[in-house]
Parts: structure tokens; C-alpha cells; sequence
């Protein structure tokens, strides 16, 4: 789920609380209408855009018979699986957050046709929220083992019990669910992977959770240990290691918690950022385990400046864990356009990592051409601040646009990059990470990939 969903659920919370005496009851009627939507319709509704985005984005990266692919909502989209394992980069990340069984059955070509050594499954607790039946959700996960099984028999499939929540009421649910899929698991020789009594410490939040449904990474530690022996790889996360949120809200605090526990070394190099880079695959666009995702969000926006430095300290310092990175990417102001807070975070890098080379990239394009106008005029301006504050500002704006001058629709949809786009970014960033040892996925690649996976479907169509 995404931050879209706790503001929607705000917003159903005070539709409730409304005083509607003096309004017709027909108007009453599409009050409570509108609330109930807000309330338990958001989860697989309201961040369409997101979606959209980041299946666009699972069809443009190839899969192989030699990885080991995580397939989920965002409990898996949230978490560096692939870090959090050695930064084995057999390991790709496949989550959606607030995807359903549905769109997973949907999108599921992407993922299996390279046939992939593994294939670690969960889905079903943004259904279960959203009223969708437990056998409707069972049912979606038995077409995709069978699928599976049918195209790519190899794959060891292991499907994962859907996990606790706080809510006692979608538990009892979940259980349900939970007990169908073992019987079901059972019946098609599947492994069934049972994560409820080693993750209960979700329901009551605390370091295991700051919402109750998605994880610290104390939650993403123990899930790790339970599934080491079948990934073939020990965690890194070790048992000193504590939860640093950067005092950060949600799942911004809780992505800041594996920031905090992942190990970064001299040879590595990190972007840091809002939703842009978080929805990047970036060790599979440069193909290069030397480069490290420090983004944050699932929403489009991003954290404020003081969010950023608050968090890179955590990226930088965290458990004690680690080296200076060889070089620090930054893509920020999605949220405000505030040069003098860009200029703090700059200087606030340097105490931090003094020597380190910084990069700064500039904001992407936007649909609408009025905004896009004011999005030049800051890069501009952003370009400026990095000549005098000798940073090497990396123009991914003006790559963006088409032919005419406007934002490239084969890039950028609905604000959110889609998979030409990440191609491209990557391209643009990759010659100053050659000694990272990056070869970035090129346009040719994506578009021999695009085209072994058939006609791509556009917009709804990748949620359908």
C-alpha cells in the first residue's frame, strides 16, 4: 500500500465524522458511499498511477533462469531483498505495492517467462482488506502455481502464508486463507512457506511494524531467517542491529530502518531519493551490485529536504555498519522546490562523507505543460546551485522529452517514470559509475525485451 492510502484514509475519517443534517439524503447516500470507497476501496483502487508504473516497469527488466525473483504487494515492493541477502543480484525484486492476486495473475508473464530458478509468492492481504473473497484469492494463487508449473516446471515455486496484520478482524480472515493455501500447496506438491507464528510480532507494531501491516526491518530479519535455507544465502542483518527510522513517519521510517542495517562498503554507490529512484531496479538497469537504491516513497511527491538529511544520516552511519560510499547520486525536490534547502543537504553530505563525490540529477518531466515549464525553470536553477557548489549535475530532463519538446509518453506517464525511462536515466548515470563496473540495459536490450513479452499493454490495461 501507499502513502495515497493513509491520506485517503484520512479523508474517510473525517467524511464520517461530517455533520450532514442539512443536506438532501440522496447527498447523504453518495457521503456514505464515498466513505466506505475511501475506506476499503483504496487499497487496490486509489494508487492505480503507482501500479501502472511499476508493472510497466517489471515488463521492461528480463528475467533469467539463474534468479531467484520475489513476487508480492508491498511487503515484498518495500524491502532490498537482493542487499539484504549479500547483494546477490540473482535476486530481483518484483513487488507492487497495493497490487492484488489479480493483477499478479495479470502481470505474471514477466516474471516467469525467463523461467527463473525460484520464485518466492505472496498476495492476498490487499484483497482480504478490500472485501475480495478468500476463495477468489485462493483460486488466483492456484492459477499461478499451475502456471508455473505448466510454463516454466524447473522454477521452484514457494508459495508464503499471508502475514498478520493488526487488525483482528482481516486476521481471522487471513487465517482462513492461510489454512486453504497450505491444503492447496499440498495438493499441487508446491512448498508452502508458513511465516504467520515467526512474524506475529506485526500485530503489535512496535519494532516490528509502524502501522501494522508492512515491516521494520526487525520484521524483515526474521522473514529472512526462516527463508535463508531456501534462498541458499545467510542474511545480513544481524541480531545487534536496531530499527533507525531517521524519526520519519510510516513507510518512510520504515524504509530508513533497512537503510540503517544494510551494509554499505567504499566500493558501493548510492541514489538517494524519493518514489523516482525507490521505484528503480538500479542493480538490474546498470547490472552492477556496486550500485545501492536509497530511495524512498511509493507516492508521487517526495520527502521534504530536512526528511533527506534526516535519512542520509541513517544511509551513511546507521548500525555501525558502515565504509564511505564511492559516490552519492541525489534526485530530490519532487515536493518542494526549495534551492537553499537543496544547497543544506549538499553541505550536510560533505560533513557527512567528506571526499565523496556528489551528483545531482536533475527532476524529471510532467504531463502538463504549464508545470513541466516551472519543472525547466527549477532544473535551471538547480543547475546553477550545483556549478557553485562544484556538483556534477546530470541533466535527465530534456532526454525525456519527444521530438516536439514534450514529455515522451514512452517515458513518463501520469508523473511516474515507466521502463523506457529507467533505460534511459540509467544511460545517462552510467558513465560516471564505470568504475562500479556499470553496463547499463540499453534501448536496444529494453526493446528486444518488450518485444519477446508481446503487444504491452497500456494503461489500465496492466491492472485488468
Amino acid at each position: 500500500m501507499s502513502s495515497f492510502l493513509l491520506t485517503s484514509r484520512k479523508l474517510a475519517r473525517k467524511m464520517r465524522k461530517l455533520t450532514i443534517k442539512n443536506i438532501s439524503p440522496l447527498r447523504r447516500l453518495v457521503a456514505a458511499a464515498v466513505a466506505v470507497a475511501a475506506t476499503f476501496g483504496t487499497v487496490c483502487f486509489a494508487d492505480h498511477p503507482f501500479r501502472r508504473h511499476r508493472f510497466d516497469v517489471m515488463r521492461s527488466l528480463p528475467v533469467d533462469s539463474a534468479d531467484i525473483v520475489f513476487y508480492g504487494n508491498s511487503i515484498t515492493n518495500m524491502h532490498e531483498w537482493w542487499e539484504a541477502f549479500g547483494s546477490d543480484g540473482r535476486i530481483l525484486n518484483r513487488g507492487a505495492s497495493g497490487a492484488s492476486s489479480r493483477e499478479l495473475v495479470r502481470n505474471m508473464g514477466s516474471v516467469i517467462d525467463g523461467k527463473p530458478a525460484k520464485l518466492f509468492l505472496m498476495i492476498g492481504t490487499n484483497d482480504i482488506s478490500g472485501g475480495v473473497p478468500v476463495d477468489t484469492v485462493v483460486a488466483n494463487i492456484r492459477r499461478m502455481a499451475e502456471r508455473v508449473r505448466r510454463e516454466s516446471p524447473k522454477t521452484e515455486l514457494y508459495i508464503q502464508s499471508i502475514l498478520p496484520r493488526h487488525e483482528v478482524w482481516k486476521n481471522d480472515s487471513n487465517r482462513v486463507a492461510n489454512e486453504r493455501l497450505r491444503r492447496m500447496c499440498g495438493e499441487l506438491g508446491v512448498r508452502y512457506i508458513d511465516l504467520w507464528e515467526p512474524m506475529l510480532g506485526i500485530r503489535d507494531k512496535g519494532e516490528w511494524s509502524a502501522d501494522g501491516l508492512h515491516l521494520f526491518a526487525r520484521g524483515y530479519r526474521e522473514w529472512c531467517r526462516v527463508i535463508s535455507p531456501l534462498v541458499g544465502r545467510e542474511p545480513v542483518y544481524a541480531d545487534s542491529m536496531v530499527n533507525l527510522t531517521s524519526g520519519l513517519p510510516g513507510s518512510l521510517g520504515m524504509r530508513s530502518s533497512y537503510f540503517g542495517m544494510l551494509p554499505l562498503r567504499s566500493s558501493d554507490a548510492v541514489i538517494v531519493g524519493d518514489e523516482m529512484v525507490h521505484g528503480g531496479e538500479w542493480h538490474e538497469l546498470l547490472r552492477t551490485p556496486r550500485v545501492k537504491n536509497r530511495g524512498t516513497g511509493w507516492g508521487y511527491g517526495g520527502l521534504t529536504f530536512d526528511q533527506h538529511k534526516a535519512q542520509l544520516k541513517t544511509i551513511l552511519t546507521g548500525n555501525g555498519n558502515k565504509e564511505l560510499p564511492s559516490k552519492i547520486f541525489f534526485y530530490c525536490g519532487t515536493k518542494d522546490k526549495d534551492l537553499e534547502g537543496y544547497g543544506s543537504l549538499i553541505e550536510y553530505a560533505r560533513s557527512l562523507a567528506p571526499g565523496v563525490p556528489l551528483y545531482v540529477m536533475s527532476q524529471i518531466p510532467v504531463l502538463d505543460p504549464m508545470a513541466n515549464a516551472e519543472v525547466a525553470a527549477w532544473n535551471d536553477r538547480l543547475r546553477q546551485l550545483c556549478e557553485k557548489k562544484d556538483v556534477t549535475f546530470i541533466d535527465i530532463f530534456h532526454p525525456l522529452l519527444d521530438y516536439d519538446g514534450h514529455t515522451d509518453p514512452d517515458c513518463v506517464k501520469e508523473n511516474y517514470l515507466y521502463g523506457m525511462g529507467y533505460v534511459k536515466v540509467a544511460g545517462l548515470i552510467a558513465p560516471y559509475l564505470r568504475e562500479e563496473g556499470a553496463r547499463p540495459v540499453t534501448e536496444e536490450d529494453y526493446r528486444r525485451v518488450v518485444a519477446s513479452r508481446g503487444v504491452r499493454a497500456a494503461g489500465n490495461e496492466l491492472l485488468k
